[in-house]
Protein backbone atom coordinates (compact mmCIF):
# COMPACT_ATOMS: atom_id res chain seq x y z
CA UNK A 1 0.00 0.00 0.00
CA UNK A 2 1.77 2.75 -1.27
CA UNK A 3 1.26 6.62 -0.14
CA UNK A 4 -1.77 7.22 -2.75
CA UNK A 5 -5.76 7.00 -2.07
CA UNK A 6 -6.26 3.36 -3.01
CA UNK A 7 -8.95 2.24 -0.73
CA UNK A 8 -7.38 -1.47 0.29
CA UNK A 9 -9.36 -4.61 1.93
CA UNK A 10 -8.62 -6.43 4.69
CA UNK A 11 -11.83 -8.00 5.47
CA UNK A 12 -14.70 -8.79 2.56
CA UNK A 13 -17.85 -9.76 4.09
CA UNK A 14 -16.63 -12.00 7.03
CA UNK A 15 -19.27 -14.21 8.93
CA UNK A 16 -16.46 -16.13 10.85
CA UNK A 17 -13.39 -15.13 13.31
CA UNK A 18 -10.33 -15.06 11.85
CA UNK A 19 -7.58 -12.68 10.18
CA UNK A 20 -7.56 -11.33 7.30
CA UNK A 21 -4.16 -11.22 5.24
CA UNK A 22 -1.46 -8.70 5.88
CA UNK A 23 -1.16 -5.67 3.41
CA UNK A 24 2.42 -3.90 3.54
CA UNK A 25 2.31 -0.43 3.58
CA UNK A 26 5.02 1.91 3.00
CA UNK A 27 3.14 5.62 3.68
CA UNK A 28 3.51 7.32 6.69
CA UNK A 29 0.11 6.61 8.13
CA UNK A 30 -2.58 4.54 7.66
CA UNK A 31 -6.57 4.60 8.46
CA UNK A 32 -8.58 1.42 8.38
CA UNK A 33 -12.44 1.69 8.41
CA UNK A 34 -14.51 -0.95 9.92
CA UNK A 35 -18.19 -2.02 9.32
CA UNK A 36 -20.67 -4.50 9.19
CA UNK A 37 -23.27 -5.35 6.97
CA UNK A 38 -26.47 -4.50 9.68
CA UNK A 39 -25.03 -4.04 13.15
CA UNK A 40 -22.59 -6.55 14.60
CA UNK A 41 -21.47 -7.92 18.14
CA UNK A 42 -18.00 -8.79 17.62
CA UNK A 43 -14.32 -7.61 18.19
CA UNK A 44 -12.16 -6.69 15.28
CA UNK A 45 -8.35 -5.99 15.87
CA UNK A 46 -6.12 -3.55 13.99
CA UNK A 47 -3.17 -4.68 13.72
CA UNK A 48 0.45 -4.28 12.60
CA UNK A 49 3.46 -6.53 11.82
CA UNK A 50 7.21 -5.77 11.41
CA UNK A 51 7.64 -9.22 9.52
CA UNK A 52 3.76 -10.20 8.13
CA UNK A 53 4.49 -12.81 10.66
CA UNK A 54 4.20 -11.41 14.37
CA UNK A 55 1.19 -9.39 14.97
CA UNK A 56 0.71 -6.36 17.47
CA UNK A 57 -2.52 -4.89 18.24
CA UNK A 58 -3.28 -1.29 17.22
CA UNK A 59 -6.66 -0.39 17.84
CA UNK A 60 -9.65 -2.66 19.29
CA UNK A 61 -13.14 -2.08 17.18
CA UNK A 62 -16.09 -3.35 19.03
CA UNK A 63 -19.23 -3.95 17.59
CA UNK A 64 -19.18 -1.78 14.74
CA UNK A 65 -21.85 -0.39 13.47
CA UNK A 66 -23.09 -1.04 10.07
CA UNK A 67 -22.46 1.08 6.68
CA UNK A 68 -22.29 3.98 6.39
CA UNK A 69 -21.33 4.91 10.57
CA UNK A 70 -19.18 2.39 11.00
CA UNK A 71 -15.80 3.20 13.07
CA UNK A 72 -12.47 4.73 11.84
CA UNK A 73 -9.32 4.09 12.97
CA UNK A 74 -6.10 5.72 12.21
CA UNK A 75 -2.63 5.88 13.06
CA UNK A 76 1.55 5.60 12.84
CA UNK A 77 1.94 2.83 9.82
CA UNK A 78 3.34 -0.63 10.33
CA UNK A 79 5.46 -2.62 7.40
CA UNK A 80 2.17 -4.63 7.39
CA UNK A 81 -1.63 -4.15 8.37
CA UNK A 82 -4.19 -6.18 8.52
CA UNK A 83 -7.73 -6.62 10.42
CA UNK A 84 -8.76 -9.55 12.68
CA UNK A 85 -12.28 -10.38 13.92
CA UNK A 86 -10.78 -12.19 17.44
CA UNK A 87 -14.82 -12.84 18.82
CA UNK A 88 -18.30 -12.83 16.67
CA UNK A 89 -21.26 -14.05 17.20
CA UNK A 90 -23.33 -11.65 14.85
CA UNK A 91 -22.08 -9.48 12.16
CA UNK A 92 -20.88 -9.50 8.18
CA UNK A 93 -17.67 -8.01 8.74
CA UNK A 94 -15.68 -5.63 6.47
CA UNK A 95 -12.92 -3.62 6.73
CA UNK A 96 -10.54 -1.22 4.03
CA UNK A 97 -7.10 0.71 4.59
CA UNK A 98 -6.48 4.00 3.03
CA UNK A 99 -2.50 5.46 2.91
CA UNK A 100 -2.40 8.76 4.00
CA UNK A 101 0.56 11.01 3.00
CA UNK A 102 1.51 12.44 6.84
CA UNK A 103 1.70 10.35 10.10
CA UNK A 104 -1.29 10.79 12.46
CA UNK A 105 0.62 9.73 15.90
CA UNK A 106 -0.47 7.10 18.07
CA UNK A 107 -3.64 4.43 17.05
CA UNK A 108 -6.83 6.31 17.70
CA UNK A 109 -10.84 6.67 16.77
CA UNK A 110 -10.91 9.44 13.78
CA UNK A 111 -12.88 12.50 15.28
CA UNK A 112 -14.80 14.24 12.28
CA UNK A 113 -15.09 18.19 11.43
CA UNK A 114 -18.86 17.57 12.68
CA UNK A 115 -18.34 15.47 15.97
CA UNK A 116 -17.15 16.69 18.84
CA UNK A 117 -14.43 15.10 21.49
CA UNK A 118 -16.01 16.53 24.20
CA UNK A 119 -17.11 12.80 25.55
CA UNK A 120 -16.50 12.61 29.09
CA UNK A 121 -16.10 8.49 30.93
CA UNK A 122 -16.93 7.60 34.16
CA UNK A 123 -16.65 4.33 36.42
CA UNK A 124 -18.93 2.67 38.79
CA UNK A 125 -17.33 0.57 40.87
CA UNK A 126 -19.12 -0.90 44.05
CA UNK A 127 -17.51 -3.49 46.27
CA UNK A 128 -20.37 -6.01 47.96
CA UNK A 129 -19.83 -7.75 51.37
CA UNK A 130 -21.76 -11.13 52.69
CA UNK A 131 -23.57 -9.08 54.76
CA UNK A 132 -25.29 -6.83 52.02
CA UNK A 133 -26.35 -10.64 50.34
CA UNK A 134 -27.84 -12.34 53.39
CA UNK A 135 -29.66 -9.05 54.13
CA UNK A 136 -31.23 -8.66 51.00
CA UNK A 137 -31.54 -12.27 50.39
CA UNK A 138 -32.81 -13.71 53.68
CA UNK A 139 -35.75 -16.31 53.58
CA UNK A 140 -35.27 -16.60 49.63
CA UNK A 141 -33.08 -17.59 46.86
CA UNK A 142 -32.31 -14.38 45.50
CA UNK A 143 -30.62 -11.11 46.58
CA UNK A 144 -30.70 -7.36 44.46
CA UNK A 145 -28.54 -4.56 45.11
CA UNK A 146 -28.48 -1.56 43.09
CA UNK A 147 -25.01 -0.83 42.23
CA UNK A 148 -25.27 2.67 40.47
CA UNK A 149 -26.71 4.70 37.31
CA UNK A 150 -25.52 4.92 33.81
CA UNK A 151 -26.25 8.66 33.36
CA UNK A 152 -28.33 9.79 30.60
CA UNK A 153 -26.43 9.23 26.92
CA UNK A 154 -24.40 7.21 27.99
CA UNK A 155 -23.09 3.77 26.73
CA UNK A 156 -21.70 0.68 28.38
CA UNK A 157 -18.13 0.37 27.64
CA UNK A 158 -17.29 -2.33 29.62
CA UNK A 159 -18.21 -4.52 32.53
CA UNK A 160 -16.50 -6.70 34.82
CA UNK A 161 -17.15 -8.61 38.05
CA UNK A 162 -14.22 -10.24 40.63
CA UNK A 163 -14.62 -12.33 42.95
CA UNK A 164 -12.66 -11.20 46.25
CA UNK A 165 -13.39 -13.97 48.91
CA UNK A 166 -14.49 -17.75 47.56
CA UNK A 167 -18.42 -17.97 48.51
CA UNK A 168 -19.51 -20.96 50.92
CA UNK A 169 -22.86 -21.94 50.59
CA UNK A 170 -23.97 -25.70 50.70
CA UNK A 171 -27.30 -25.93 49.08
CA UNK A 172 -26.35 -25.57 46.20
CA UNK A 173 -25.12 -23.19 42.75
CA UNK A 174 -24.82 -19.36 43.60
CA UNK A 175 -24.61 -17.32 40.72
CA UNK A 176 -24.17 -13.13 40.44
CA UNK A 177 -25.56 -11.30 37.16
CA UNK A 178 -25.47 -7.29 36.92
CA UNK A 179 -27.78 -5.50 34.07
CA UNK A 180 -30.40 -3.28 33.77
CA UNK A 181 -33.60 -5.15 32.80
CA UNK A 182 -36.00 -6.02 35.07
CA UNK A 183 -36.51 -9.50 36.25
CA UNK A 184 -33.56 -11.21 35.07
CA UNK A 185 -30.69 -8.40 35.14
CA UNK A 186 -28.23 -10.03 33.63
CA UNK A 187 -27.76 -8.28 29.86
CA UNK A 188 -24.74 -7.04 30.96
CA UNK A 189 -22.52 -10.06 32.20
CA UNK A 190 -24.34 -13.29 32.40
CA UNK A 191 -24.95 -14.93 35.33
CA UNK A 192 -21.46 -15.83 37.04
CA UNK A 193 -20.32 -18.45 40.09
CA UNK A 194 -19.68 -16.89 43.01
CA UNK A 195 -18.41 -20.18 44.26
CA UNK A 196 -15.22 -19.49 42.06
CA UNK A 197 -11.81 -18.98 43.41
CA UNK A 198 -10.60 -15.56 45.05
CA UNK A 199 -9.47 -13.15 42.02
CA UNK A 200 -11.79 -14.81 39.54
CA UNK A 201 -12.56 -12.50 36.80
CA UNK A 202 -16.04 -12.23 34.89
CA UNK A 203 -16.26 -9.98 31.51
CA UNK A 204 -13.09 -10.67 29.86
CA UNK A 205 -14.56 -13.43 28.19
CA UNK A 206 -17.34 -12.89 25.24
CA UNK A 207 -19.04 -15.66 26.65
CA UNK A 208 -19.71 -13.85 29.76
CA UNK A 209 -20.80 -10.91 28.32
CA UNK A 210 -24.29 -10.56 28.13
CA UNK A 211 -26.56 -8.93 25.30
CA UNK A 212 -26.25 -5.16 25.77
CA UNK A 213 -22.82 -4.78 27.01
CA UNK A 214 -21.10 -2.61 24.96
CA UNK A 215 -24.19 -1.70 22.70
CA UNK A 216 -27.16 -0.05 23.87
CA UNK A 217 -27.16 3.54 24.50
CA UNK A 218 -29.42 5.11 27.19
CA UNK A 219 -31.26 8.13 26.72
CA UNK A 220 -32.35 8.61 30.44
CA UNK A 221 -30.68 7.63 33.75
CA UNK A 222 -30.50 3.99 33.95
CA UNK A 223 -30.14 2.36 37.80
CA UNK A 224 -27.50 -1.08 36.78
CA UNK A 225 -28.43 -4.04 39.73
CA UNK A 226 -26.35 -7.07 40.57
CA UNK A 227 -28.67 -10.06 40.79
CA UNK A 228 -27.59 -12.95 43.44
CA UNK A 229 -29.21 -16.22 42.81
CA UNK A 230 -29.36 -19.38 44.90
CA UNK A 231 -30.15 -22.84 42.78
CA UNK A 232 -31.64 -24.19 46.07
CA UNK A 233 -31.63 -23.37 50.09
CA UNK A 234 -31.50 -19.40 51.41
CA UNK A 235 -29.16 -17.08 50.81
CA UNK A 236 -28.95 -16.00 54.58
CA UNK A 237 -26.72 -19.40 54.09
CA UNK A 238 -24.24 -17.57 52.46
CA UNK A 239 -20.82 -16.91 53.99
CA UNK A 240 -17.25 -15.17 52.63
CA UNK A 241 -18.87 -13.66 49.76
CA UNK A 242 -16.64 -11.11 48.62
CA UNK A 243 -16.04 -8.86 45.26
CA UNK A 244 -16.11 -5.70 43.36
CA UNK A 245 -18.15 -4.64 40.26
CA UNK A 246 -16.64 -2.37 37.78
CA UNK A 247 -18.33 -0.56 34.80
CA UNK A 248 -16.99 1.55 32.77
CA UNK A 249 -19.26 3.97 30.14
CA UNK A 250 -18.88 7.14 28.10
CA UNK A 251 -21.39 9.96 28.27
CA UNK A 252 -22.00 11.71 24.83
CA UNK A 253 -22.50 15.62 24.87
Amino acid sequence: MSNDPSVFTLLSAVTTTGAGSGVPVSAPGTKVYVYSAAGSSCTVLIQGSLDNTVWFTLATVTNPAASPSGECYRGTSWPYIRANVSARSAGTITAKAVALSEDPGAWAAEVGSASSSAASFGVIKYPWTNAELVAAGTGGTEALLTIGTLPANSQLLSAYTVVGTQATFAAGTLTIGVGRTNPTYVDFLAASDLKAAAGTVYGNAAAERATDAAIQLVTAATPVKAIVTAGAGDIANVTGSTGTIYLLYVTYP
